[in-house]
């Protein structure tokens, strides 16, 4: 009886460390795929560093969308040199009295950053804008610190927001829940999350993690199952233009 309770200890302490040693191989795959969810988010973002979405440009019912935007860049904002795009088009479908966004990818970088920076002073006061554009999962990212960013405001503080990162008074603000008005302070245990992977668009981009994990069997703790497969797939959307 005594030989049998000693096995049965040594069986469960080899179960305990077995289960610790899957345990961290799980938490090594969940680092990786975020790590690969990041660069994914990187690749969306340099697909889109050309593009300029502009709001409120009257929409006609047939219209020259590359000609009406290069008119309302002159005209309106007063850029007279020629700009450049690979491709100008509207957002969305068609809705009745409704103009709908346009969006344009510059040939020049340095164009689109003339423009973008030309807009706050050359539109102000008028009802139009001009945004860069983003991926949704930095979107949603930047929705979340958009709050302490007008906090920072408010408080005359220098704040500046560069695609899902807000750096306050020359500091990076990582926090992501609400804050009074006078405790506006970095704290990188609340970093902004990632888009939750099952709210993922569908995608025909689509990147395939299988992992082996050798588990303990729950029967016999000295028959090993081999081979179970734990396949993770990543989806999401690349914006088009």
């Amino acid at each position: 009886m005594d030989l049998q309770v000693v096995q049965i200890r040594k069986r469960s302490e080899v179960i305990v460390e077995e289960n610790k040693t899957v345990i961290s191989e799980l938490q090594t795959v969940k680092n990786n795929l975020f790590d690969l969810n990041e660069r994914h988010l990187d690749l969306q973002m340099r697909t889109v560093r050309d593009n300029l979405i502009f709001d409120g440009i009257p929409e006609a019912q047939e219209e020259d969308i590359e000609a009406v935007l290069k008119e309302f860049i002159h005209t309106v904002m007063g850029i007279e040199e020629g700009i450049q795009f690979h491709r100008v088009h509207r957002l969305g479908r068609k809705i009745p009295n409704k103009h709908r966004p346009i969006i344009a990818k510059f040939v020049l970088f340095k164009e689109r950053e003339r423009v973008r920076r030309e807009a706050p002073a050359t539109l102000v006061g008028k009802p139009f804008g001009v945004n860069e554009q983003y991926p949704k999962a930095i979107n949603d990212r930047r929705k979340l610190l958009y709050p302490h960013y007008k906090q920072a405001k408010r408080q005359n503080r220098k704040a500046v927001m560069v695609a899902d990162k807000l750096f306050v008074d020359n500091v990076r603000v990582y926090r992501s829940d609400p804050l009074p008005d006078d405790r506006l302070v970095p704290n990188r245990n609340h970093y902004a999350p990632a888009i939750p992977m099952e709210s993922a668009p569908s995608s025909k981009y689509r990147s395939t993690l299988r992992l082996n994990v050798t588990l303990p069997s729950a029967s016999n703790p000295e028959l090993r199952v081999a081979n179970t497969k734990t396949r993770i797939t990543i989806e999401s959307k690349t914006p088009d233009v």
